[in-house]
């Protein structure tokens, strides 16, 4: 039964995932911004700093061809604002109202509720019928049920986070040999 469930997720999957390439196919090229390099020979005409709020700022630049760019400055903190809750509710705490899913991971927040929703999604299908979600090393290469598995870190203001590959990576966590986005940014 489990296994019809699987195939019948998978083929729901690939026909959703046909209807948007049918759709984008049709629609061309999306319109939207895009990166590129400033031109080394054009001047900024006029520059501003719009500050939104303690976290936010939007630097204005006007070009001499009268160009107009916008770039957001984002200064969140690591951690929630004061008087947020800083202990959430235990994910293994069993409510008899509320479904409780087998084995779905459980990691602790650090670097945002998407990276880290984004990473249980996934390593819940790592360990249900998608391998290679996660390929390294710890847990035989299956991803660990919690993030206790790796070694934590601390920030330049000595706050303690998890490691956890699934949601940024880290020099030195599961082998890697290079900087990770942890190190980096």
């Amino acid at each position: 039964m489990i296994a019809k469930r699987n195939s019948d997720a998978k083929a729901l999957y690939l026909f959703i995932f046909a209807v948007i390439a049918l759709f984008l196919s049709t629609i061309g090229p999306l319109r939207g911004a895009s990166a590129q390099d400033i031109p080394e020979n054009i001047q900024v005409s006029e520059s501003t700093l719009e500050v939104v709020n303690d976290y936010l700022s939007i630097e204005h630049l006007t070009f001499e061809d009268g160009t107009q760019l916008s770039g957001y400055i984002i200064s969140g903190p690591s951690a929630p604002p004061k008087g947020y809750p800083t202990e959430g509710v235990s994910s293994t705490q069993i409510r008899e109202s509320r479904t409780i899913t087998a084995d779905f991971p459980s990691y602790s927040w650090v670097f945002g509720c998407s990276a880290v929703s984004g990473a249980m999604i996934a390593g819940y299908y790592d360990r249900n019928g998608f391998p290679d979600m996660y390929t390294g090393p710890t847990n035989g290469g299956v991803m660990p049920l919690s993030d206790t598995e790796w070694p934590t870190w601390t920030d330049v203001s000595g706050l303690t986070y998890p490691n956890n590959p699934l949601i940024a990576s880290h020099e030195g966590v599961d082998e890697l040999g290079t900087k990770g986005s942890i190190d980096d940014y």
